[in-house]
């Protein structure tokens, strides 16, 4: 090679080398880009962005090629940058909101979406894609918001009913998400997993009678899947069947010990089942696995709460036509020992007074008599089948003694369906003055029942004897059928019928209601408010019909009770009651008012 050859190629590289004679950065990665040279593309794009960094065009070519070189955040990171400098640009946004859900951050793409939908409303690309990253968001009300305004704009997809009717049920909307589904089961009877979020949300309802149902449809068309056995299995230990829901969850946990939701549904179960240690051993599994789970800390709340230690302080009142005003106060604790086992202990005092010239003085004259009590308790549970509580103190009755008090308590639950629960007691009977000064005790018996034959029946029943230390000896039986007949997001209701009989041996006079063949037949409606998972209301009406052998015939009486509970599993419980009973007799109405205040301080 001549010394010429060598000097021209010199030169010629000198030139390249200059600015001068260089390629622009945009000449160089357009370049790069034909090659499919990815990286060196994005270099010299980010350098010409260095030079013109409000060039849109150049952003949106950077994120192509950086999600052709496999960097999706960065793809997002650079057209969110370009839709940032085109605020108007709808079109540019609904791009950005896509690039940031294949860079997987479901933030900051509904962020973006939802920036396409305020500058082009209405389109249904858009309100379909912002509903489903709201859902992924885990936003629910976002996702319901987006969905509604979908359907309520176009026809949409079928399966963007299904997808309604799933955010509905996650965002709380039950009774909306269950017309949903019906609407979209009722085209689409064949998609398997509609018929088991339908069952889900008809459990979250706490209808669980509809919820079977619905699974009695899908093993009809599907058969007995896995699927099905799990939510059957969750179903049946929320409507607190635990036998029959650990027939469907324990072969599919032994198969998957780390599945979340059949742990949280053995947690559920073995909890309903009376296995307190075992349910709480449960819960420290399922706290392992999502301890950040907001259904977690729900569960946790839930099981632990019975098992705190906790001081209770209630007062209660009661007045009635008779002029009878009786108020009480009480103090309790429960001091637990271990999952099955706690202490208890309370005192109480009482004042029970009339006006002069009642019937109801006492034997010496006078307006009021006074009462204080105290007990010492325990509680054991010794297997699901048998838990004991047994209590033992002593009461004192103004100048009429002390006495012995005392309270065996078994509950017994042979099987889901029914439950039993015995008790003897020995407990002063103080409805007067004149009763108090009497020194009446009463040694009672119980037996109450419990029975559930179906998901959306029950039948509550009890007969109980009481021999008076007066000489006197009370019968009474109870039985009280009713049906479910609403399970909604925010209300239930009962309905039913009742029956009550009632005698007493002799009639004495000793400041208490003693009647000879007491009867009573009534129509009953059960109410409960669901203000949340912590606070609710309940109102019970009886409507009925009584008479006794002093009688000529049936007398209508109602009774009402209102309870509010606010702060069911919160640190500090609320228990509130107020009660009237309105009663038709030969010598005129009776009524009769009480009120209970009771707060519960958990440790």
């Amino acid at each position: 090679m001549n010394i010429t050859t060598i000097g021209t190629r010199a030169a010629l590289l000198l030139c390249l080398a200059s600015p001068t004679w260089a390629a622009s950065p945009i000449d160089a990665a357009a370049r790069a880009e034909g090659e499919q040279r990815w990286a060196d593309a994005a270099r010299y794009y980010r350098e010409a962005l260095g030079q013109q960094p409000d060039d849109v065009g150049l952003w949106k070519r950077l994120s192509d090629v950086e999600a052709r070189r496999g960097q999706p955040l960065a793809a997002a990171q650079a057209l969110d940058k370009a839709a940032s400098l085109r605020p108007q640009d709808g079109a540019l946004a609904f791009d950005a909101s896509r690039a940031w859900a294949q860079a997987d951050k479901p933030a900051e793409a509904l962020a973006a979406c939802r920036r396409a939908d305020s500058l082009r409303p209405g389109e249904e690309e858009i309100l379909r894609t912002c509903a489903s990253q709201a859902n992924w968001v885990g936003d629910s009300a976002q996702s319901v918001h987006f969905w509604r305004a979908l359907l309520a704009k176009h026809a949409g997809k079928p399966e963007d009913r299904r997808q309604y009717a799933q955010a509905l049920g996650w965002s709380g909307e039950l009774d909306e998400a269950v017309r949903v589904y019906r609407d979209y089961l009722a085209d689409a009877p064949q998609d398997a997993e509609a018929w088991l979020d339908y069952a889900k949300v008809q459990s979250w309802r706490g209808d669980y009678a509809a919820a079977d149902a619905a699974l009695s449809a899908y093993r009809e068309r599907f058969g007995e899947t896995r699927e099905w056995h799990a939510v059957r299995a969750r179903m049946l230990a929320w409507a607190d069947w635990p036998d029959a829901a650990a027939a469907h969850a324990d072969p599919l946990l032994a198969s998957a010990p780390d599945d979340y939701e059949l742990n949280y549904t053995r947690t559920l179960i073995l909890r309903n089942d009376r296995q307190p240690d075992a349910a709480l051993a449960s819960l420290d599994r399922v706290q392992a696995l999502r301890p950040e789970s907001r259904d977690t800390l729900v569960l946790v709340r839930a099981t632990r709460t019975a098992h705190r230690p906790a001081v209770s302080a209630g007062a209660t009142f009661y007045s009635d036509a008779d002029d009878i005003d009786i108020a009480r106060a009480e103090l309790g604790g429960v001091l637990p020992l271990n999952a099955r086992t706690a202490l208890l202990a309370g005192v109480g005092t009482e004042s029970n007074k009339t006006v002069s010239g009642s019937p109801f003085l006492t034997l010496d004259g006078e307006r009021r008599a006074t009462l204080s009590d105290g007990w010492l308790g325990a509680r054991h549970r010794f297997s699901p089948a048998l838990g004991m509580e047994a209590r033992v103190g002593a009461v004192h009755m103004d100048d009429y003694g002390e006495r012995l008090i005392a309270t065996l308590r078994a509950d017994l639950r042979p099987s889901d369906q029914l439950n039993f629960v015995l008790l003897g007691a020995r407990a002063p009977f103080t409805p007067s003055p004149l009763a108090v000064s009497h020194a009446v005790m009463a040694n009672q018996i119980m037996a109450q029942a419990y029975w559930r034959p179906t998901l959306s029946s029950y039948v509550d029943a009890y007969v109980a004897r009481a021999d008076l230390s007066d000489g006197n000896r009370r019968s009474e039986f109870y039985l009280a059928p009713r049906l479910v007949v609403l399970r909604g997001q925010s209300l239930n209701l009962d309905a039913g019928v009742s029956g009550h009989w009632m005698d007493y041996a002799r009639q004495l006079g000793h400041g208490y209601y003693d009647p000879d063949d007491y009867r009573r037949y009534a129509v009953n409606l059960y109410g409960y408010w669901k203000i949340s998972d912590d606070d609710g209301i309940s109102l019970k009406t009886s409507l009925g019909w009584h008479k006794d052998a002093g009688m000529t015939d049936y007398k209508f009486g109602e009774d009402v009770v209102l309870e509010g509970f606010l702060g069911i599993y919160r640190n500090t419980y609320v228990h509130a009651q107020l009660g009237y009973a309105g009663r038709s007799q030969t010598t005129g109405s009776y009524d009769a008012w009480s009120f209970m205040l009771n707060l519960t301080q958990r440790f």
